[in-house]
């Protein structure tokens, strides 16, 4: 599995005056297969939202990074 890391954020700058709270990226994973980029998004703090066509890769996923699965008919 991935090792944990400390994560900074260097040159982002707000492109507004609004104070308006910062609220995390999603990631999108179209093709997630067994779940890395999902499982690095959750390291950064970021949410994710991943899928595949295979259930034997989504089921993986699954167990990797702990998330639901849901199967479409």
């Amino acid at each position: 599995y991935l090792n944990e890391s400390k994560t900074m954020t260097i040159g982002w700058r707000a492109t507004c005056q609004c104070n308006a709270a910062r609220v995390p990226a999603t990631v999108l994973d179209p093709f997630m297969g067994a779940g890395t980029t999902l499982a690095v998004a959750s390291m950064l703090g970021r949410r994710s939202v991943g899928y595949d066509l295979s259930v034997e890769y989504c089921k993986m996923a699954s167990d990797r990074i702990g998330g639901p699965v849901m199967e479409l008919v």
